[in-house]
């Protein structure tokens, strides 16, 4: 059953919002039928509300609330058939596993022996049936942790809600579970909705990822495009360990700048195309943008939108980005005058004729690479990028480098390119 939230929203009072870190929610979002999605962001950025509140147990101010065509806005917690699995687990210590897992079948009338089969069916996926009648004093953590989850499919629901299942569980024993969680979702197909402080959990038992922040959905969409293509650069710096290099740019048009951009260009079929692609950035610069970046009467761009600019160049530090520049890559880029390079550690490309310098601080073996930790010509901070084993390095080396993959985000972190 797919589950759609139409601009559902909580306001809260803004006092009791600072006392108590209560999020304000406001979220426009439709999970897909039989998927599980991640639910990730910083620390109260209303993750676990955004469950409570499609479980019934906070009331939504505004917006609408579907299980597949079912308006469920009004419709109280206990007949909207949610699973929930609470951080903190509760399990009834007089009751053996088996007949906790039974509970909300027994709970709704159903036949005790049709319950008994279901619970089985259920702990024999989770791989629970040598403890069936063990109590949960007896149990490990993660054990209580696999019990509740069993107990929260067993009845079949509409959706479950995992709230951070894993948050307590030691390394060894989490991975077991979030391989079990996946594999009950998937062979019961019920919609799941599962929050994580953890992005290397939330990535691998995902389908799907909303990325929250300060109560609103910011990106939606499956792990490998949110990481692969950021719509913006709160999300290239949230996905990734170690997380994306931002690197501060700058863009001149002065004319030592203009005749260094000219000299680049010599050659190209930029003069061909100059005319129309400065109408392209005209016309858009008409457009209205709240959020536009005043320079010299240039506004700056909408997201990803291009177009021909030769008479600049893009600085990061004592280097010019190249990449840009060069006609192979055809159209240029509209640039505001602070712009920022991001790079993950994985797409730099070491190569002796490369375009670009680092400079080695330290580096430290990870297993399947090297993370190296470089420091760029007039650049502030510490970079990250993985190289390969063979690849022979030193601290306080030079080295040249290639960009394999980079995204570029202007001042208020809108993606241009």
């Amino acid at each position: 059953m797919d589950i759609k939230l139409d601009n559902l929203c909580r306001t809260v009072d803004e006092d009791k919002a600072t006392e108590k870190k209560i999020v304000p929610l406001n979220v426009n979002v439709e999970f897909p039928s039989g998927s599980i999605t991640g639910l990730i962001g910083p620390s109260f950025s209303g993750k676990s509300s955004l469950l409570f509140l499609i479980a019934g147990l906070l009331e939504s101010t505004s917006g609408s609330l579907y299980f597949g065509d079912t308006d469920v806005t009004k419709v109280p917690t206990e007949k909207r058939n949610v699973g929930f699995v609470f951080q903190y687990y509760q399990l009834y210590p007089h009751l053996t596993v088996l007949e906790n897992i039974m509970f909300p079948l027994l709970a709704r009338k159903e036949p005790k022996k049709i319950a008994k089969e279901k619970a089985l069916k259920i702990a024999e996926i989770m791989g629970l049936t040598d403890i069936l009648n063990k109590k949960p004093k007896s149990l490990t953590s993660h054990k209580k942790v696999q019990v509740s989850i069993a107990r929260a499919y067993v009845k079949e629901p509409a959706i479950v809600l995992l709230d951070e299942p894993l948050s307590n569980l030691e390394v060894r024993y989490k991975n077991e579970t979030r391989d079990l969680i996946k594999k009950i979702q998937r062979e019961t197909k019920i919609t799941t909705l599962f929050v994580s402080q953890n992005q290397d959990d939330a990535i691998y038992i995902s389908d799907y990822l909303l990325l929250m922040r300060e109560g609103t959905g910011k990106a939606f969409g499956t792990p490998e495009d949110l990481y692969s293509n950021p719509e913006n650069q709160f999300v290239a710096e949230f996905l990734g360990n170690p997380s994306i290099n931002i690197i501060q740019c700058e863009y001149k048009d002065d004319e030592e700048s203009v005749e260094k951009a000219k000299e680049l260009n010599q050659g190209s079929d930029i003069e061909e195309e100059k005319t129309d692609n400065l109408e392209k950035v005209e016309e858009s610069n008409n457009q209205e943008d709240e959020a536009s970046v005043q320079e010299e009467n240039i506004e700056a761009p909408k997201n990803k939108i291009e177009a021909e600019v030769p008479n600049g160049i893009l600085y990061f530090g004592e280097q010019i980005f190249l990449d840009d520049k060069t006609p192979e890559f055809g159209e240029r880029m509209i640039l505001t005058k602070d712009t920022k390079l991001a790079v993950r550690p994985e797409s730099f490309e070491f190569n002796p004729n490369g375009k670009y310098v680092m400079h080695i601080e330290s580096f430290e073996f990870t297993g399947r690479d090297n993370l190296i930790r470089f420091t760029l010509p007039g650049v502030e901070g510490i970079f990250n990028c993985l190289a390969p084993l063979d690849l022979k390095i030193e601290e306080g080396m030079d080295i040249k480098f290639n960009f394999k993959k980079y995204f570029i985000f202007d001042t208020i972190g809108r993606r241009i390119k």
